[in-house]
């Protein structure tokens, strides 16, 4: 009787268009709803939430949308956003939360400053309904989707047919690097050679991946994080850019923290922040430690390995000193940074993600004033080409490691103002163009969106009509 009640009342409200109220009990009845699928009940909140007056579409705010919030991929959503307040425009962080990872948000974004809108997904076939439900209660104008990944894809599809919105794809990693593929596989290519969609599961790997990197390239405006993602993909030009009034050297910071962390005033502290992982050179690093034969030289690993033969593997590497810290917050983390010498940054010149990764945590350093040892890539070649970071290889790693601790306090002032200048002038938040360059046009008034062809596919959706009505798009050249 309950339900029948709330249907009833949502279904007067809305003959009356008494839309605020009629959304509300529609909102309500959809946890009792006993076969959402078959219903008209998302067809009638996404009405009725087009014209709540306080929800029209015409509004600047901008929705970061991250496809995994529960690990690491929720970084850059944070960066995009910081990007966007920092210039004045209201901005939400909006994202799954996968029950592989944890299903809960990721420690060290637990204290964002942003208006944060979730969806756990437990059970991976489900996702689709899952994901418009959550489109219809969280509407959008624009939406800047982190990642071409297919969780991002749906719900970028979903924003733009069901509220017309308009959509920015962000690519800051080479996502086919975890496909086990370089190529892309579009949709309309699959239904040419007749291959069927895989089963709605591992939505993070594969073929959904190489799925999910062409059909986003349909969108018309694209955000990269470095040269080599630029020249590959086009697009607007978005760094990993850090807030100069947190991201700075200063040398009774550096004592503090290193009392903070119990370091000694004679320990020089190499150090690697992120996510411990094999590509990242964790290993030769550590050898290369070794092999200095230095009893103050302390190799300070920041953030929880999801690999744990990696880190036993680490400790088998005799005459190194280990200090091992959790995932920090990710707004106190420079605090903790700021204890370093030295960061090594060891990017492996086989793997595909290495070679087009602008590794954020090399940004870090550079606006703490920290020494950057990095094996060079095309992602990060513009960094040593103005002598912000050393270029090393694993063969004279040891000899620039030396060299490097044993500056002189002249020689290490000097390389720190000219880090600090140069991220000042381009990796820093104010050193960013107008982010509002990448949107095209919006409406200027409010106007409904919703097509009947949408209300229909709400009504029985599946994945392979979303994609059908997405491809109609035309590829378009990235500029």
């Amino acid at each position: 009787m309950i339900n029948a009640n709330l249907l009833v009342k949502a279904n007067d409200d809305m003959r009356a268009q008494h839309w605020q109220s009629a959304a509300q009990h529609y909102i309500d009845y959809l946890p009792l709803c006993p076969d959402i699928l078959c219903s008209s009940v998302l067809f009638n909140l996404a009405y009725c939430l087009q014209r709540v007056p306080q929800l029209r579409l015409d509004d600047n705010k901008v929705a970061v949308c991250s496809w995994e919030l529960s690990h690491n991929p929720a970084g850059r959503a944070v960066t995009l956003a910081e990007a966007y307040a920092t210039q004045g425009q209201p901005v939400d962080i909006i994202g799954c939360l996968f029950i592989r990872w944890g299903g809960t948000l990721w420690p060290p974004i637990s204290n964002l400053p942003f208006s944060l809108h979730t969806f756990q997904v437990s059970e991976e076939n489900h996702f689709i309904e899952q994901a418009i439900e959550f489109v219809l209660h969280h509407p959008y104008q624009r939406v800047h989707l982190s990642k071409p990944r297919l969780p991002n894809l749906v719900l970028g599809c979903l924003y733009e047919w069901i509220w017309g919105a308009d959509i920015v794809v962000d690519i800051d990693d080479e996502e086919l690097g975890f496909s086990q593929s370089t190529e892309t596989e579009g949709w309309d290519a699959l239904q040419r050679q007749g291959i069927s969609l895989p089963e709605l599961k591992n939505l993070h790997n594969g073929r959904w991946t190489r799925l999910s990197v062409a059909e986003c390239l349909r969108w018309p405006v694209i955000s990269v994080s470095n040269p080599a993602l630029q020249a590959r993909y086009g697009g607007h030009l978005l760094p990993h850019v850090r807030d100069e009034k947190k991201f700075y050297y200063n040398p009774q910071r550096y004592q503090r923290s290193r009392k903070a962390l119990n370091v000694a005033a004679e320990q020089k502290v190499v150090m690697f922040c992120g996510t411990p992982r094999r590509h990242k050179g964790l290993l030769e690093t550590a050898r290369a430690i070794a092999q200095l034969q230095r009893s103050d030289v302390v190799f300070m690993i920041v953030g929880e390995f999801d690999d744990p033969t990696l880190k036993q593997e680490l400790l088998s590497i005799k005459d190194v000193e280990y200090r091992f810290l959790a995932n920090q917050d990710y707004f106190s983390l420079p605090d903790v940074l700021a204890a370093a010498d030295v960061c090594v940054l060891m990017q492996s010149s086989d793997s595909m993600v290495a070679e087009y990764q602008l590794p954020a945590k090399m940004v870090d350093a550079i606006g703490l004033g920290i020494s950057v040892l990095a094996q060079v890539t095309p992602a990060t070649e513009f960094l040593a080409a103005a002598k912000v970071v050393v270029p090393v290889t694993e063969s004279d790693l040891v000899a620039q490691l030396a060299a490097t601790l044993q500056r002189s306090e002249a020689q290490r002032c000097h390389d720190i103002e000219r880090q600090q200048a140069y991220f000042q002038d381009h990796l820093s938040l104010g050193s960013l163009d107008s982010l509002n360059e990448m949107w095209p046009s919006l409406p200027q008034s409010y106007r409904p969106r919703l097509s009947e062809a949408c209300r229909k596919w709400l009504e029985n959706p599946s994945l392979e009509t979303l994609l059908n009505w997405h491809a109609q798009k035309e590829r378009v050249t990235h500029r």
